[in-house]
């Protein structure tokens, strides 16, 4: 069998982390064998460039030494964007131009979130700027989950209502928030904490019937803004898919879409990829999907505990994407476990095991599936 690819959640890096001989441990050994590769990603970057200082530079080090300096993953956008792609070829394979726009964004990617890590081994610390906006872009999540746990009645009809109808907005969403300080944030998140309602059985019942479909429509809604990250240049998107073949994948998904008549100017390509995104409502996509499926079930788990839902929430989601890549995810976070393994079960093949475990069943686990 070939090697394993295996991604680790930012608390069993950081247990490692903070022994002195790591390598020489059981699950060193097994993480740093040849029939293992280990895979980083820029969110392990992002916390790791927030964590306390005596901590960061091991913890970068660790991740460096794991990854052998070389095995990032790319960010959220280019999954997502990834999966987009290639859901339009399994329809039409002329529905994609070109992937050089994309490919070329995605490497430049992988070779800064790799060069950034390498600047946080050395013990550089990163710009206090750029922790600021990792740690208020925390709090902003946190701001939204905690509205949604103080009354999840009302949140939980808003959303279906959003899902049901597809309602969009052109705006920003987060304007407003994004417009607070980190300590005006704060005190939102405490005032949502202060009489929350709590989830009953009934408002329960009906997220956990629904939370499939919600976390599909809200990943296709996603998939645009990660297009637009993913082909961040003027004309890229327009270079990248092809009219004619969009039409024949909005054809072959059951969607009116006249195809172009030979020698007529072909239909805006944007429009077209706007018809497709909109169609992946009723499905979603798989990485989208996935992160959204893991912040519902936070909110869901907090507002019954009465609780505000934890701020790393949205890490947590951005990490479990990267299950859609890996032979096994490694989390000692038991609720994100409970999460994914239902996920990991559907993906699993006897072609492509996919196995979601707590770091101490590593070492048996990866010599299972090597045999």
């Amino acid at each position: 069998m070939k090697k394993l690819s295996v991604y680790l959640d930012q608390n069993v890096g950081s247990t490692l982390a903070k022994l002195p001989e790591w390598q020489k441990t059981e699950l060193g050994r097994a993480l740093l064998s040849p029939a293992v590769d280990v895979f980083v990603s820029p969110v392990h970057v992002l916390e790791t460039m927030q964590a306390e200082e005596g901590v960061r530079t091991a913890l970068a080090k660790t991740m460096l030494a794991l990854c052998a300096g070389r095995r990032m993953c790319p960010s959220y956008e280019f999954i997502v964007a990834d999966c987009f792609f290639r859901a339009l070829e399994a329809a039409d394979a002329t529905a994609i131009r070109t992937r050089e726009h994309i490919d070329y964004h995605k490497d430049s990617n992988t070779r800064i979130y790799l060069g950034a890590l390498a600047i946080l081994a050395q013990g550089l610390p990163a710009s206090p700027s750029a922790v600021d906006d990792v740690r208020k872009a925390k709090l902003v999540n946190q701001v939204l989950h905690s509205r949604a746990a103080a009354a999840p009645k009302e949140w939980l009809t808003a959303l279906l209502d959003c899902t049901t109808n597809m309602l969009v907005t052109s705006g920003d969403p987060l304007a407003s928030l994004d417009a607070l300080t980190a300590d005006e944030l704060r005190k939102v998140v405490a005032k949502n904490d202060v009489e929350p309602a709590g989830l009953d059985a009934e408002v329960r019942r009906t997220l956990q019937k629904h939370r499939t479909a919600i976390a599909a429509a809200y990943g296709a809604v996603e998939i645009g803004g990660c297009l637009d990250a993913a082909l961040p240049l003027s004309g890229e998107l327009e270079a990248a898919f092809s009219a004619t073949g969009m039409a024949k994948v909005l054809q072959a998904w059951g969607i009116s879409q006249q195809l172009p008549a030979q020698g007529s100017p072909p239909p805006d390509v944007r429009t077209l990829v706007q018809r497709a995104i909109y169609a992946c409502a009723k499905n979603g996509l798989l990485p989208a999907s996935i992160s959204n499926n893991v912040v519902l079930r936070e909110i869901e788990n907090a507002a019954s505990a009465k609780e505000t839902p934890n701020a790393g929430v949205v890490f947590d989601a951005d990490h479990a994407v990267y299950l859609c890549h890996m032979n096994i995810f490694v989390t000692d976070d038991e609720g994100l476990r409970n999460a994914l393994r239902p996920i990991a079960q559907r993906m699993s093949s006897a072609g492509r095991p996919v196995e979601v475990c707590a770091s101490k069943e590593v070492v048996k686990l990866a010599a299972k599936l090597s045999k």
